[in-house]
């Protein structure tokens, strides 16, 4: 913005002399490489990429998170232990696994 009310208070042909500019044909490769070694490029770093396991360490990094996921641990022990029959232990199994994961889920979303 203040390029544009400059322009229009000295005139765009004084600006285009002051820049040592050309509208029609832009910057000689000669002013261009002068510029570039004064003011430098107008590129920038990207930024490094954090991987994908850093972001998965930190949402586990919860003490209540750990906690849950210890207690049914224990709770498939007791489950699988106390359990009269396959078909009971295998019930158990499922069942406490989904509630590990749908912890993990709710963590990582």
């Amino acid at each position: 913005m203040e390029v544009l009310s400059f322009a229009h208070n000295i005139g765009l042909a004084t600006l285009t002399d002051k820049l040592k500019t050309n509208l029609e044909q832009g910057l000689t490769p000669i002013d261009l490489h002068k510029r570039i070694d004064h003011f430098g490029t107008n590129r920038k770093e990207p930024p490094e990429r954090t991987p994908y396991w850093e972001f998965f360490k930190k949402a586990l990094d919860d003490f209540m998170l750990k906690l849950l996921l210890v207690c049914a641990c224990i709770n498939i022990g007791f489950e699988v232990g106390f359990a009269h029959d396959a078909s009971e232990r295998s019930k158990g199994k499922l069942r406490n696994l989904r509630t590990f994961s749908i912890f993990l889920n709710n963590r990582l979303i």
